[in-house]
């Protein structure tokens, strides 16, 4: 695994141990990390290290226009999925 996926799925660790502990519904923060976690491992293993993280982002970003819930955003898991996507546009 090349570094750049390696610091992805890093991310993606660290927003699973706070999805863990959220003060909000846990299984809906969980459930929604382990659906970027699975799109993000969807990326084909040839993309390059270099456009792997574009990649990440159009796969979350994705994610995040997919989630509706007329209860809101935090009983979608919407509200964790944005702070991924952000999180992927400010790490180098």
């Amino acid at each position: 695994m090349d570094t750049e996926r390696q610091r992805v799925f890093a991310l993606l660790d660290n927003h699973s141990q706070q999805a863990a502990s959220s003060e909000y519904d846990v299984s809906v923060c969980v459930l929604a990390v382990s659906r970027a976690r699975d799109a993000v491992r969807k990326i084909a293993d040839d993309v390059p290290a270099e456009q792997f993280r574009d990649a990440a982002r159009k796969c979350i970003a994705s994610l995040v226009d997919g989630y509706r819930d007329e209860d809101g955003q935090f009983t979608s898991g919407r509200s964790i999925l944005v702070p991924i996507l952000d999180d992927l546009y400010r790490e180098p």
